[in-house]
């Protein structure tokens, strides 16, 4: 994610998304026929989140 968002509400609309996806979402990723993301992935994706939070 940039630093400074052309339009913040985006931005934070992306970033949900993405925290949804790497936590609940992951309950829905095998009965949608996607393959859940491996829990190493999932730890790391946290901390580079927490800049836009």
């Amino acid at each position: 994610m940039r630093d400074r968002p052309e339009d913040p509400a985006t931005a934070e609309a992306i970033r949900a998304f993405t925290d949804w996806a790497v936590s609940e979402g992951q309950d829905l990723a095998a009965p949608l026929g996607y393959v859940p993301l491996p829990q190493t992935l999932r730890e790391r994706v946290a901390p580079a989140l927490a800049p836009a939070l």
